[in-house]
């Protein structure tokens, strides 16, 4: 376990990275600790631990007591040489889903192999060309270059979420549209097409 001069060491590190002012830690502020030791963690080390960080806290920050009480739990196992049946201390990666999937079967070993199959005929090759396209210009239009960053996500999710409450308010004005030019009533359709557009926000 940590001795005291150790916990103040590390709070005192926690409060120099801490921008926001709040006694938690983000996942930028989580690498820019660990940039302090370079000398135990890689580039990229850096880069997977942040984003495991964000994806498994799903954005969020975890307070200084929590942070130093789960480094800790860590050095207390390591010490005993014993394995923590409780999962990340963290609790990273512990969703509902995650958590259901795993109750119900296990640890199971999936062998999934990622596949291709190479277009051939002429529409293969529009097809697939289209596609690649439409990300291509996705990708440059939200600035995504494969470094996993807030902002970057705040703005792919909210560029792909814009884009995708279009169709329901065209479909909704072509019905209202409809509706005004043979004088009859919608029946409900144009108020379902706004809720989809609604729920799309």
């Amino acid at each position: 376990a940590l001795n005291m001069k150790t916990v103040k060491d590390v709070l005192e590190e926690l409060k120099a990275v801490d921008t926001d002012n709040n006694e938690r830690i983000n996942t930028n502020e989580l690498k820019n600790l660990l940039r302090k030791h370079k000398d135990a963690f890689t580039e990229e080390e850096i880069v997977e631990i942040g984003e495991l960080f964000y994806a498994g806290k799903s954005g969020g920050s975890v307070s200084f007591d929590r942070f130093i009480e789960a480094v800790d739990r860590v050095v207390q196992y390591e010490e005993q040489g014993e394995k923590d049946e409780a999962g990340n201390p963290l609790g990273l990666g512990s969703c509902g889903n995650e958590y259901l999937f795993y109750k119900s079967h296990g640890n199971m070993d999936w062998n999934i192999e990622l596949s291709h199959v190479a277009p051939k005929t002429t529409l293969d090759h529009m097809a697939y060309n289209a596609v690649k396209v439409v990300r291509f210009a996705f990708d440059t239009a939200t600035g995504w270059n494969g470094e996993i960053t807030t902002n970057k996500i705040l703005n792919r999710t909210i560029y792909l979420e814009t884009i995708a409450a279009v169709p329901g308010m065209v479909a909704a004005i072509v019905r209202h549209f409809k509706s005004l030019r043979t004088f009859q009533r919608d029946g409900g359709m144009m108020q379902m097409f706004l809720d989809e557009a609604n729920n799309e926000r």
